[in-house]
C-alpha cells in the first residue's frame, strides 16, 4: 500500500501511508534535498502512524534506501515535544511566531521531518 493522504479540504498532505510489514504501517515523508533518505513516521510503538499526532509519542525513523537498517531515530511527545525538539536545534518554536497561531500539525510534523532528513543527509 502507498497511497497519497489529502487533508478535508482534498489538499495534499506531505505524506503517503505505506505497509511497513505484516500488519504495520507508517507515514513515508521525504526531502527533495536528501535524496535517497526517507523517514517513517509513527506512533511511539512503531506499528501505525499517530491516532492523535497533536499529544501521542510519535517515532521518525530515518532510513536510506541502498540501506535496510535504520539510519536513527527519536521519539517526539506530540506537539509539545515536536516544538521542543525545533527549538533545541533550529532555534525558535513554530507555534510561537507572530501571529500567536498553532501552526497545522501535519506541518509541523513534516518540518521536523524534513530537517532529520537534512541532518542525515550532512552528516549531522
Amino acid at each position: 500500500m502507498d497511497k497519497a493522504m489529502h487533508n478535508e479540504t482534498g489538499s495534499p498532505l506531505p505524506f503517503t501511508l505505506v505497509d511497513t510489514g505484516p500488519g504495520t504501517a507508517a507515514w513515508r515523508a521525504v526531502e527533495p534535498d536528501a535524496p535517497g533518505l526517507f523517514a517513517l513516521i509513527s506512533n511511539g510503538e512503531g506499528t501505525a502512524p499517530p491516532v492523535a499526532p497533536e499529544t501521542d509519542d510519535i517515532t521518525i525513523a530515518i532510513f536510506d534506501d541502498s540501506v535496510e537498517e535504520t539510519l536513527g531515530s527519536v521519539v517526539i511527545d506530540g506537539r509539545a515535544g515536536l516544538n521542543i525538539w525545533y527549538l533545541k536545534n533550529v532555534g525558535y518554536v513554530p507555534d510561537k511566531e507572530p501571529g500567536g497561531e498553532l501552526v497545522p500539525i501535519m506541518e509541523l510534523l513534516n518540518n521536523v521531518a524534513g530537517h532529520l532528513l537534512l541532518r542525515y543527509y550532512e552528516g549531522e
